[in-house]
């Protein structure tokens, strides 16, 4: 449900001149929004904002 959302509210970002002012926005959790995919598969690497930091963290941990 989330993700519905925010692929929603990724079309105010899509660059058709779409008023910018009507969106979602999640607290908590980190995303992209890749805009020349198709709409329905715009939202990548939805996580929640602790797992995002902390597989950040575990990768610079691996790459040292």
């Amino acid at each position: 449900m989330v993700k519905e959302a925010l692929e929603n509210a990724a079309r105010f970002f899509s660059g058709n001149n779409m008023p910018g002012f009507n969106y979602d926005m999640a607290e908590g959790v980190e995303y992209e929004i890749d805009r020349p995919r198709p709409e329905g598969d715009r939202i990548r690497n939805p996580a929640l904002a602790r797992q995002a930091a902390d597989a950040r963290t575990e990768a610079a941990h691996r790459a040292q």
